[in-house]
């Protein structure tokens, strides 16, 4: 907080301007003025500057009164205080005090700070009802909603008046309430699950123990220095003498995490009301005109740190429990069930590490908020930090216009008629075998995202219907595939409705023919090879640009890597039969995970 409004509230007569005065003063003197003007202290507290503004306040029951009320409704905190010498006056905080500023400042009570005053007059009342106004004090503490503290002090000997303004600070600036149930004499379940949610986040070698490591991670994160191993040692001694399992062989356990309060929430974001904070969850970020999102160099290299540190027994797959564990840190898993299906996966559907961090760079390329937000959950470590896990990936048109290839992700648009095999060729492509498929209703759209080689994307888009969505295809291809069964003019006429709408919108995107299904494709003979239909042939004969690409589950293609050349050929503005040209040429070799990895070499032709 900037600053701090505290008002001082009580009868009569009980010392309130004296206080003040005294506070300020550092010295006892007499006070004639019934209210003093508003106090302001520059002062530092703990590790924050903050402006401390002290109200006194007068009830005569007129001006004096509304304004009282006023300053209550907008108090940070509140000082009531009496005289430890006129028990009537304690007696008020309960009869009048406490029920006036629950009045006035209905669901959102502040802390109270009740203040004995004139500690220097041990009258014998004070001592007779010193028990009463402890049993008090304590119905105040499980019953108001917000912190309760109690000072006794001195106007005029200054005794313990240096711990008004610390507890009245202390009680703003650290509030009790989010943290523990007095009612119940236990921590809230937030604050527990904040704790908890520290305690992972150090932990990270996910053993369930604070090593002398991670322990001096959690140290200078708080902005505390490193400790030695020997004190590191009495304190584990320590621990163990009050708390018998907060420490096993590897260091601390998540039993002594629930000692370490708002110096630590605050260190890793958390605010005054247990959640993190929104400029942490949401930093602001400004993409370039004609630029994409994704994951830069250092954003892929936080998630595969995080694969591997919940990828329990280090076999290079995501289990259940271990996605589990990796998203206890976070609210939710923000996809739907089912969504390792669009991704590299094992038999058993559990994330590679390519799948794991193809969703992230798609999540990152669809929406780069939800990335951001993630980001946070998993302990990324500021605002800033996440902001420098966001790159920037220049469009299509950019490139061309550059005369250079850079993108990091390349989306493709996949269409054909139902059953010629679009499903398939998707799954293939992430690694799917055959009796592992994805096989989705008529009226789903697939799509899927893989990884190429080094820090290389491809999504696939299954389109569903014979109208292109022209907008999204002019601002999202990159690439559209158009596949056709050989054995089927119908399926041929299908996608060549959808390449004349592609032309009819003028849409200067790169276009590739697939032929699926070729294994059961009629022959002209024994041994010949598949001859097409005469549509087919006619077509390809009028558009000579095109050369039809062959694709087949059952034997080992390189398609995938001749729509990337189609792609790269494109930024260059290389027709895709061109060869020997001065321009450049491509030699794509197949690697990485379901052979869809690729090094892409480009060779400089001298004329």
């Amino acid at each position: 907080k900037p600053n701090l409004k505290i008002c001082l509230v009580g009868d009569e007569n009980v010392g309130k301007t004296t206080l003040i005065n005294s506070f300020i003063l550092e010295s006892f003197m007499e006070v004639t003025q019934k209210v003093l003007p508003e106090v302001t202290i520059p002062a530092e507290f703990g590790n924050q500057i903050c402006t401390t503004r002290i109200i006194d306040t007068h009830d005569d029951g007129k001006n004096g009164k509304t304004q009282m009320n006023m300053e209550i409704r907008i108090a940070d905190a509140i000082v009531i205080v009496y005289s430890v010498d006129r028990f009537d006056t304690f007696l008020n905080i309960r009869m009048k005090w406490i029920p006036l500023i629950n009045q006035l400042r209905g669901s959102n009570k502040p802390p109270i700070i009740i203040v004995g005053n004139k500690l220097d007059l041990h009258q014998v009342e004070f001592d007779a009802n010193k028990s009463q106004i402890e049993e008090t004090i304590q119905y105040f503490r499980s019953t108001y909603p917000n912190t309760i503290q109690w000072v006794e002090c001195s106007a005029k000997t200054l005794e313990n008046l240096p711990d008004l303004l610390y507890s009245a600070q202390t009680s703003v600036f650290f509030p009790e309430r989010v943290l523990y149930n007095r009612e119940e004499n236990k921590m809230t379940e937030g604050c527990e699950k904040a704790l908890k949610r520290i305690f992972k986040l150090c932990d990270h070698d996910n053993d369930g123990s604070l090593s002398e490591e991670e322990i001096n991670y959690f140290q200078t994160k708080c902005g505390h220095e490193s400790m030695t191993s020997d004190e590191i040692q009495n304190i584990q001694q320590f621990v163990l003498s009050k708390i018998p399992d907060g420490v096993d062989s590897n260091g601390f356990t998540e039993k002594v995490h629930a000692n370490i309060l708002w110096t630590s929430l605050r260190a890793f974001q958390y605010d005054d009301d247990l959640n993190l904070l929104d400029e942490y969850l949401h930093p602001q970020i400004n993409v370039p005109p004609q630029h994409n999102t994704v994951l830069s160099a250092s954003g892929n290299a936080f998630f595969k740190a995080l694969f591997e540190k919940y990828d329990s027994d280090s076999d290079g797959i995501l289990s259940s429990p271990d996605l589990v564990s990796l998203f206890s840190t976070t609210p939710r898993i923000p996809w739907e069930i089912g969504f390792e299906k669009h991704f590299n996966t094992d038999k058993d559907s559990n994330l590679t590490l390519s799948g794991f961090l193809s969703l992230w760079n798609l999540q990152t390329y669809d929406d780069y908020k939800v990335t951001l937000e993630y980001l946070a959950y998993f302990g990324s470590q500021t605002e800033q930090n996440n902001l420098d896990m966001i790159g920037f990936s220049k469009s299509r048109e950019l490139d061309i216009k550059n005369g250079q290839f850079s993108r990091n992700i390349v989306n493709c648009y996949v269409f054909g008629e139902e059953a010629v095999g679009k499903t398939t060729f998707l799954n293939t492509f992430i690694g799917k075998t055959f009796s592992h498929l994805y096989n989705p209703t008529s009226n789903d759209s697939f799509r899927v995202c893989g990884h190429l080689l080094k820090n290389k994307y491809l999504i696939l888009n299954e389109f569903v219907g014979d109208k292109i969505p022209a907008t999204e295809l002019k601002n999202k291809a990159d690439l559209v595939c158009l596949l056709y069964d050989v054995n089927s003019d119908q399926s041929f006429k299908f996608i060549e409705n959808i390449y004349n709408q592609i032309k009819q919108n003028q849409l200067n995107i790169p276009i590739l023919f697939i032929k699926t299904k070729t294994n059961n494709a009629t022959t002209g003979g024994s041994g010949s090879s598949h001859t097409d239909s005469k549509v087919i042939e006619s077509f390809f004969k009028s558009n000579k640009n095109f050369t039809p690409k062959e694709f087949s589950i059952s034997s080992s293609n390189s398609i995938y890597h001749e729509m990337m050349e189609t792609i790269i050929n494109s930024t260059y503005n290389v027709p895709a039969k061109q060869e020997n040209n001065n321009l450049a040429k491509y030699l794509l070799i197949a690697g990485g995970i379901a052979g869809v990895g690729f090094i892409i070499t480009k060779y400089v032709l001298k004329k």
